[in-house]
Parts: C-alpha cells; structure tokens; sequence
C-alpha cells in the first residue's frame, strides 16, 4: 500500500544515477577485453585510447566522453583536468590509430602515456599564456603612467 509505495520511492535511483552506472560498466567491460588482449600492466591512458577506438566503430563518439568520464581517475579529476584529458585523448586517438596500423616496433604503453601526458600540459600551457600576456600588458601600462 502507501507505506510500500513511501519506501520504494526513498530508495528510487535517479535516471542519473543509472546512466552513470551503466556507463561505467561498459568502461569496465570494454577495459577488461583490452586487458585480456594486451596485459594487466596497460596503462590508463593507452585504456582510454582503446575506449575511444572502440566507441568511434561501434558505438557515438559522445559514448566515449560518457565511458571515459565515469573511469576511476577521471571521476576524481576537476571538470578542467576531464576537460585536458578529453582533449587530448581525441588528439592523440588518430596517431595511435596509425601508430597500430603501422606494425612498428613501439613501446605503445610508455608512448601513449607520454603523449597524451604532453598533450595535457601544452594545453595547460597555452592557457596560461593569454593570462601571462594580460599581466604583462598591465605592466607595461604602469610603466608608462
């Protein structure tokens, strides 16, 4: 009756709520299958650019937002630090496309690392730049006053 019907809506999960859930099962699905293919030891950004592949054939790229979001260390990042890293994992998902295709002898675990890594910092730099140039521009109107 009523108290039953009080009792299940307490304890309802919001649609947001659920979709994250599902999102980050389908991470975790899609992580387990590249771990089974290239080893335990993948790191997270190699992960990612996986994730990513997988969801430009199979799935919307907003998929791949969505999976990549809800992983452990994106979900403890500041909406900028996601921002970053969403950027350059699109950035760099094209090279390591071809960089796969190619057949070359690459230490993709280290490489990927290394190159969303410093795709992630030139970005933080690049926005620090305007900031750097207004300060100085405002100093050198103090300089001329």
């Amino acid at each position: 009756g009523p108290r039953q019907y009080n009792v299940a809506i307490a304890h309802a999960v919001t649609p947001d709520a659920e979709m994250k859930r599902h999102y980050r099962g389908q991470y975790n699905s899609i992580t387990k299958r590249v771990q089974a293919r290239l080893g335990e030891d993948v790191p997270k950004e190699r992960i990612d650019l996986e994730v990513y592949g997988y969801c430009k054939e199979n799935a919307e790229i907003n998929d791949a937002y969505r999976f990549i979001s809800e992983s452990d260390h994106m979900r403890a990042a500041t909406p900028d630090e996601k921002r970053r890293y969403m950027t350059a994992i699109h950035t760099i998902s094209s090279i390591y496309a071809d960089l796969s295709q190619s057949g070359k002898p690459i230490d993709f675990n280290k490489r990927m690392a290394e190159m969303v890594n410093n795709r992630v910092t030139l970005q933080l730099a690049q926005e620090k730049k305007p900031i750097l140039m207004q300060e100085e521009q405002q100093q050198n109107i103090c300089v001329d006053l």
